[in-house]
């Protein structure tokens, strides 16, 4: 027959009176009551990490620039490139459906368009939102022949790695051989965006390359 000795740990152990532990001479100890200062404790550390994951997301960056993955608004636009130090240009530009087609249903307003520069990287990004509800659906990041003959596909690789790195994939990768030119073009997606990255170039190198993300 097992002899079980109650203990009281509550008295130099815990401040809680509600401490208490049972222990049988069979070494089998029965559960302790469960102090609910813990229980919180351990709900907000794990809300914690719930709200930093979200948020890490929102945006991801390398070397290069910084983009965008979570929907904005038009409003939000100005904010995100004053961290950024872009500076606003004007210009006369609309969207080319023929990346995304399905975007026929929308009509869009005039994009805004930023240009940026980290080191000697010059970045120009485009918003483009659509009239009704100035809710973003596309925002462009491109990169043309840079002054300092910065090499484009480098850019092209950098951010290939960014974006493969995010996905865990390498994602769908097409090559085009036209007699002028030649494109490599990635495309990743999820249940919240779809990133179209491509190069262009000729027989003297690349000369183009674009990031765009479409949200959904």
């Amino acid at each position: 027959m097992n002899i079980v000795v109650r203990i009281n740990f509550s008295s130099k152990l815990k401040k809680s009176s509600s401490e208490i532990g049972y222990y049988s001479y069979t070494n089998r100890y029965l559960p302790f009551k469960k102090n609910s200062s813990m229980k919180q404790s351990i709900i907000f550390f794990i809300t914690c990490l719930f709200v930093i994951g979200c948020a890490s997301t929102n945006k991801i960056y390398n070397d290069i620039t910084t983009f965008q993955l979570k929907k904005i608004s038009a409003k939000e636009i100005h904010k995100i490139e004053n961290n950024q130090n872009g500076i606003e240009k004007v210009s006369n530009v609309t969207i080319r459906q023929g990346y995304f087609p399905e975007l026929d249903i929308y009509e869009f307003s005039q994009p805004k368009i930023y240009n940026r520069k980290i080191g000697n990287i010059n970045t120009a990004v485009s918003y483009y939102f659509t009239e009704k509800d100035s809710v973003v659906r596309v925002i462009s990041y491109a990169w043309n022949e840079q002054d300092d003959n910065y090499s484009i596909q480098g850019i092209f690789d950098t951010n290939k790695k960014l974006f493969t790195d995010f996905f865990k994939n390498n994602g769908d990768v097409k090559r085009t051989d036209e007699p002028t030119y030649w494109q490599d073009a990635i495309t990743w997606e999820n249940k919240k965006i779809l990133v179209f990255q491509f190069i262009l170039g000729n027989d003297k190198g690349a000369y183009r390359t674009r990031t765009i993300i479409k949200y959904k």
